[in-house]
């Protein structure tokens, strides 16, 4: 059930027990890829750490950290987007629109 101490929470993901689930599946589903994908880069480039200097071993790591940190964030953003565009404040399903095509 929807919660203020577990799970990924936001505005309109804490407004209705729908709105919770599907923010939850969202971002666990946007976390679970960026992080398969984070492993397997970092995978690659700890590969070249063979016989690297100390120095450039500690730099590459704290880069390697700052990206982690920024796609995080990224993805963060993405998931409160997302949501806020199909639920309202309210934690309804927006009624989207139809075009004259529809």
């Amino acid at each position: 059930e929807a919660n203020f101490t577990a799970g990924y929470r936001c505005w309109w993901g804490m407004a209705s027990l729908e709105a919770w689930r599907y923010t939850q599946r969202m971002a666990g589903l946007l976390f679970v890829v960026m992080g398969l994908v984070l492993t397997v880069v970092m995978l690659f480039i700890t590969n070249g750490f063979v016989g690297t200097d100390v120095n450039q071993l500690v730099w590459t790591a704290v880069t390697c950290l700052i990206w982690e940190i920024v796609l995080a964030a990224v993805s963060s953003l993405i998931i409160n987007l997302i949501v806020m565009l199909t639920f309202n404040s309210k934690g309804y399903p927006r009624k989207h629109k139809k075009t004259d095509a529809e």
